[in-house]
């Protein structure tokens, strides 16, 4: 005996086909899946490199960041945490490459620029980071940060005028800012106007925000100025007395 099948209603059938083609569409192939599982990978080892960093194990931040820059070259949070890094022990060539990559992926990117000239001081290339400097300048000539890093760039190709002319385009910015004060009288003193450059000293030393560097500048400026006595008044709130009698001496 044969049953006679009914047919379904054509509704129902066309519903049943765009189901089946909407999760046929929704399997991914085996080169999704693997690109997925590469940006998982990224994104974990991004997170690694964020968190070491934090932890301030700056070395392994940096082989990360470098896993993540080789997993896409083209990505800047990755350059921009090998260089932050680098500047930061001391690796100034490594920096300068990532830096230098950055500003031609991100040319518009002042924070660039200012970290590309770090670098290329710590290289012993004050003359290149001027004109870095300088883009930062034109990007955005509020940034005191760039006038503070120009600063450094001139004084240590021993342009001290000028130096102490973008500190102070610098203060008129940003009057507080105690490393604009504290290049800024160092530049006086490598000028020869100590006297200047210790009474500028003094006011930060006194200010709350002061640190151990800000004295032991301090204490070099009353050296250069032949002031021994004020030199190690100052330096023995941080040095050891050995280590007082080899600055003095020096």
């Amino acid at each position: 005996m044969f049953y006679k099948i009914k047919s379904a209603p054509l509704s129902v059938i066309a519903i049943t086909a765009v189901f089946l083609s909407a999760c046929s569409g929704m399997i991914p192939t085996k080169e999704e899946r693997k690109k997925e599982k590469k940006l998982a990978s990224y994104e974990q080892i991004l997170r690694i490199a964020r968190a070491t960093e934090k932890g301030n194990d700056l070395t392994t931040a940096k082989n990360m960041y470098g896993r993540a820059n080789r997993m896409r070259p083209e990505a800047l949070e990755p350059l921009d945490g090998i260089g932050r890094i680098s500047n930061a022990i001391g690796h100034f060539n490594d920096a300068s490459q990532a830096y230098n990559r950055m500003a031609t992926l991100s040319p518009n990117d002042g924070a660039v620029r200012r970290g590309y000239g770090k670098s290329l001081i710590g290289m012993g290339r004050a003359d290149l980071a001027v004109p870095q400097y300088e883009a930062a300048l034109q990007i955005n000539p509020k940034d005191f940060d760039a006038y503070n890093g120009l600063g450094v760039a001139l004084n240590v190709t021993g342009q001290h005028k000028k130096a102490e002319n973008r500190y102070l385009d610098g203060l008129e910015l940003a009057p507080d800012q105690l490393p604009l004060r504290n290049n800024l009288a160092l530049s006086l003193a490598l000028g020869g106007n100590t006297q200047e450059a210790i009474g500028i000293l003094k006011q930060i030393v006194a200010d709350p925000a002061a640190r151990p560097r800000h004295r032991l500048n301090l204490a070099l400026v009353y050296g250069l100025a032949g002031q021994l006595e004020q030199a190690a008044a100052i330096a023995k709130r941080d040095l050891k007395p050995s280590q007082i009698k080899n600055n003095l001496a020096y």
